[in-house]
């Protein structure tokens, strides 16, 4: 007998039952009263499809107190942004790109020779530019930088130079891979601290709704 026909015996009905009766997983079959009483019980009916109790979602969802409180309707979506990507977050962001270009540089004659300390500020223009990039597509990277009239996005080159850009690209790293205290075995190590504080944040400002 295969596994199919061993689940579909555990609730076959006996001579003993009649059309109607609830059955409890266990076999025994409810009374009305036992039925009433028990409203979690999974149950099902003879003959008829089973539908589950759904009880309605009412959790209080939206903002936090935590949050509300500071910001308004003078608060900029940066100004929102900072509660989630917070100072200290950014500086332990270039503190790891920094770390992660030097050994880089370390390791080969070539690769990010021309490195300059990364600090919070331009690292939040490089965040921009990318976010920027998801609303104004472009074939390449280059592009963004194009000078041509009929091509030119002029807040790139405002913002940084096109070697700026693709030399964080390649120092981007947020944990220190020289680092042994870091659990290895985590499938996010990579990411280091990162998506922990980010998720913290997340339950500490937003209660989610049902979906």
């Amino acid at each position: 007998m295969d596994a199919h026909s061993n689940f579909g015996s555990d609730f076959e009905f006996t001579d003993d039952e009649e059309e109607g009766d609830i059955v409890q997983e266990s076999g025994e079959i409810l009374s009305d009263d036992d039925e009433a009483a028990t409203p979690l019980s999974w149950a099902w009916n003879k003959n008829v499809s089973f539908h589950p109790n759904v009880f309605p979602f009412d959790e209080p969802t939206g903002l936090t107190e935590e949050i509300t409180a500071k910001v308004n309707s003078e608060s900029s979506p940066f100004d929102i942004l900072r509660y989630f990507v917070d100072g200290e977050m950014m500086d332990s962001n270039c503190k790891q790109f920094n770390t992660y270009a030097h050994q880089v540089k370390n390791a080969s004659a070539t690769k990010l020779k021309n490195w300059k300390q990364l600090c919070p500020g331009e690292l939040w223009k490089f965040f921009g530019l990318h976010l920027l990039m998801g609303l104004l597509w472009k074939p390449t990277i280059k592009d963004y930088w194009a000078t041509d009239p009929l091509m030119r996005t002029p807040i790139f080159n405002e913002m940084m130079s096109r070697n700026r850009f693709e030399e964080i690209l390649l120092g981007m790293h947020f944990v220190d891979n020289e680092d042994i205290r870091v659990p290895k075995t985590d499938r996010f190590w990579k990411l280091g601290k990162i998506l922990k504080s980010i998720l913290s944040k997340f339950r500490n400002i937003v209660m989610p709704g049902e979906f």
